[in-house]
């Protein structure tokens, strides 16, 4: 995982490649069933309430930690260009979506890449505030993504 972080001007840059078709890529990020088995770090668990991945779409869904406390979140998604990218907003929010305020939410640009033998992903973070940024930072993102991304690789290399 390459990662820069940019916090006066509030963007985080991630990007990865896997050893797998653009086909399989845009799969792990698009379809529930996929992003289940590796969204969440371990040892939480990610369960998906509905996934609508289109123009105007939304994803709602939680991670449920081993004491069985549920982390709600929901994604909206725009700009959808098949197997090159798509944007969203995640936020957290409860269980019906509705936004909780007191946490912040980031705004992804995701590019994906074809090369000769693997495919690479390339996310763009953007956060309303520095202040945004540090309390992603404080709540461990950057370990918890590598950590999903990891995942990733495994569950491709099955």
């Amino acid at each position: 995982m390459q990662i820069s972080k940019d916090i006066t001007n509030k963007v985080l840059h991630i990007s990865q490649t896997f050893d797998t078709s653009i086909e399989n890529l845009w799969d792990a990020f698009t379809n529930s069933e996929i992003l289940s088995e590796w969204w969440a770090p371990k040892p939480y668990r990610l369960v998906t309430k509905s996934l609508n991945f289109t123009e105007n779409g939304e994803w709602i869904y939680y991670m449920l930690s081993p004491e069985g406390e549920k982390h709600w979140c929901k994604t909206n998604y725009f700009n959808i260009e098949h197997h090159k990218s798509f944007e969203l907003v995640d936020f957290f929010c409860d269980e019906d979506g509705n936004l909780n305020a007191e946490l912040p939410s980031t705004k992804w640009k995701n590019d994906f890449k074809a090369n000769h033998s693997s495919s690479t992903i390339s996310h763009t973070i953007t956060f309303k505030t520095e202040e945004d940024f540090k309390k992603i930072l404080e709540m461990g993102f950057e370990q918890g993504y590598e950590l999903c991304l990891k995942q990733l690789e495994e569950y491709i290399s099955r």
